[in-house]
């Protein structure tokens, strides 16, 4: 009789969660909007974000997917949004000037003490973008474009992975790729020094 009962209450709570109400959009936009502010610092961007993961989410039972925890599956999307934001906005710590491959030692300014970490060795960002043009030459064709794109160019991850016909995740990857070889490159030549 006990074993009845179980089945019984397991059954009802299936049926329960069939038929759970849906969720309460407005408050589940002010608990994004209010965990967005909280990690970054700004209520305009915390709204767009919050905008940004409940459009997603409109998006994708538009398409006929299942969300068996909207709540859990819109803080995820906020939480990668956010993670987005911030690299986004760390800057690279070869910055922005790799890209002029002829770069005069002079033409950076020596006085604000920057130091670069490229591996276990700390170096001057003036000695570091005398060996960029060496490194990046080295580089094969494929990194050398994906670094030239973006660096110099402006283009972003979504542009190569259009024009290659590949996945933005495969773009990411070749970026993340060609900036660790860089890297590993820019080792090399510190070594040799």
């Amino acid at each position: 009789m006990l074993f009845v009962g179980e089945n019984v209450i397991a059954v009802m709570t299936l049926t329960h969660q069939m038929e759970s109400p849906p969720p309460n959009y407005v408050s589940l936009r002010s608990q994004l909007i209010g965990y967005c502010i909280k990690k970054v610092q700004s209520k305009y961007l915390a709204e767009d974000m919050a905008q940004e993961a409940l459009t997603r989410y409109f998006d994708y039972l538009q398409k006929g997917k299942v969300i068996h925890n909207p709540r859990a599956w819109l803080f995820q999307v906020v939480r990668n949004l956010i993670t987005d934001e911030y690299r986004a906005r760390r800057p690279h710590y070869v910055g922005h000037e790799w890209g002029d491959y002829e770069v005069d030692p002079n033409s950076i300014d020596a006085d604000d003490g920057a130091m670069c970490a490229v591996g276990d060795i700390e170096v001057s960002r003036v000695e570091l973008m005398t060996l960029m043009p060496r490194a990046v030459a080295k580089l094969n064709s494929l990194d050398r474009r994906y670094l030239d794109g973006y660096y110099k160019h402006g283009k972003t991850l979504k542009e190569f992975s259009c024009n290659e016909g590949i996945s933005l995740t495969a773009s990411k990857g070749r970026m993340y790729r060609a900036r660790h070889r860089l890297r590993e490159q820019l080792e090399i030549e510190l070594a040799a020094k």
